[in-house]
């Protein structure tokens, strides 16, 4: 369950131009990910998710 979850959040990610959110957005995007991050024990995966997704939020 919880890589379905990964998932959809690294599709929302590579989808969605993340530059076109205000800052707010991205900071709720943010700790809702980090919540995912949190619950998942795959360590790799989770810190590859962490670069993506700071290379998104940062543009």
């Amino acid at each position: 369950k919880n890589m379905a979850t990964i998932n959809n959040v690294v599709s929302f990610f590579i989808e969605e131009p993340l530059y076109n959110y205000d800052t707010i957005t991205k900071s709720s995007i943010f700790l809702f990910t980090s919540y995912i991050f949190k619950k998942n024990s795959n360590f790799l995966q989770v810190n590859l998710l962490k670069l993506l997704l700071y290379n998104k939020l940062s543009v």
